[in-house]
């Protein structure tokens, strides 16, 4: 535990300098969408807690199904989602709007004027939302590790029996829904996961359409496609869609 604490203590500046470094190098840009986010009643997290939306609505997890609707692209072979017939973006950005009120005291205490950037409407200001969350973590880890005493415990072996299970989590890219049902073997009948990405897709593609009306009046086409995908790693999409997922095609109207 001293070793941890030690090593929490040394890498706490390095999270500090990021958070510096992504405030520096925010992209203007803005478009209002909605938010959702698994939020704890009591401390920031992200293993506990209530949907969330950024208009107010609330349900429990177990509910995800009621309100996820999932939408075919005829043009893509991408899962995509909407939340009551509109676009809405999960992670780390949402999970500050949300939620900023709840970050561990000290975390608060070294950002001071950075958290007045949220809420925000910025999907560049994801990346520094990232880096507040880590400097959080930090910060918990630490709390955690000096307040409590950690003894090895037994393993607990469950008897295999018949049933449906929700789980919901804030992975780093935001919300992830697994629904799962086994059999009394303990084997899988069927499953139901919703990733983080697939539910920014739609937003991702409208954000997409803002950026490029914004720029062409002023930037040079050859400059746009980085642009775009600067766009696209903010939201911190997985490796496959970060790496291979750009083709610009312009057609003169």
């Amino acid at each position: 535990v001293a070793d941890a604490i030690t090593k929490l203590k040394k890498i706490r500046p390095a999270a500090l300098r990021l958070i510096e470094l992504f405030e520096k190098t925010t992209v203007d840009f803005e478009r209002k969408a909605t938010h959702m986010a698994l939020i704890p009643r009591k401390s920031f997290g992200y293993i506990d807690g209530e949907i969330i939306t950024s208009g107010g609505k609330i349900f429990g997890k177990d509910k995800f199904r009621d309100h996820l609707e999932h939408t075919v692209l005829p043009y893509s072979q991408a899962s995509a989602y909407k939340y009551k017939g509109e676009s809405y973006l999960v992670g780390s950005l949402a999970r500050l709007n949300l939620a900023k009120h709840l970050l561990h005291e000290e975390t608060k205490k070294s950002l001071g004027d950075t958290l007045d950037l949220f809420p925000s409407n910025n999907i560049f200001h994801n990346n520094l939302a990232q880096a507040i969350e880590i400097l959080h973590s930090i910060d918990e880890s630490l709390e955690i590790l000096k307040q409590n005493v950690f003894l090895s415990e037994p393993l607990v072996k469950k008897e295999m029996r018949e049933g449906v299970g929700v789980g919901v989590l804030e992975a780093p890219r935001g919300t992830l829904y697994h629904k799962i049902a086994i059999d009394e073997k303990g084997l899988v009948k069927n499953g139901d996961v919703i990733v983080p990405t697939g539910q920014n897709q739609i937003n991702i593609e409208q954000d997409i359409g803002k950026l490029v009306q914004d720029l062409l009046p002023t930037t040079p086409k050859d400059k746009i496609p980085m642009e775009i995908e600067k766009l696209i790693r903010a939201y911190d999409p997985c490796m496959s869609c970060a790496a291979h997922f750009l083709k610009v095609e312009w057609k003169e109207g």
